[in-house]
């Protein structure tokens, strides 16, 4: 019956050294656990002493951190995927009325390559009715008088 005992007892030892052992000593060990690691963390930790909690409370802050330093780098990942999205949007759609505005000008002023300009077109008419206006002497007839002129000639009576 002694060896027995001695058996379990050695048995219980084995398996509360593997076991627990670990655990129950994190528990016990005290660690300083920063104010601003448990603020970042999130995680409510109670403690002992102003900043002394459990080694395990430490671990348990130290996964914490890094779990929300990742969420955060994804949500940071997120937001700029999403603006290079809305940059290339943004800058393609003015990129476009930029040209479209571009081909409006050098159709109206004329470019290097076109030859054809809306304002050649009215510059010519302005300039050859400015001077078409200018070329009227005083001794020409005007259409009244011409037509007149030609009405007395039909009818013989010039």
């Amino acid at each position: 019956m002694k060896n027995v005992n001695w058996l379990l007892v050695i048995v219980c030892i084995l398996s509360l050294s593997l076991i627990g052992c670990r655990s129950f000593l994190d528990r016990l060990t005290p660690a300083e656990i920063a104010e601003i690691s448990v603020d970042y963390s999130g995680l409510d930790i109670p403690v002992v002493l102003e900043d002394i909690g459990s080694l395990r409370d430490a671990r348990k802050v130290r996964d914490a951190i890094i779990i929300n330093h990742r969420t955060q780098q994804l949500d940071l990942l997120r937001l700029a995927q999403d603006d290079e999205l809305r940059y290339k949007d943004a800058i393609g759609f003015i990129e476009m009325s930029i040209a479209a505005a571009e081909n409006l000008q050098d159709l109206i002023v004329g470019s290097e390559g076109e030859p054809f300009s809306i304002l050649g077109i009215l510059a010519g008419f302005t300039g050859g009715a400015a001077i078409g206006k200018m070329l009227k002497r005083k001794g020409d007839y005007s259409p009244a008088e011409v037509a007149e002129e030609i009405s007395k000639v039909k009818n013989g009576t010039a």
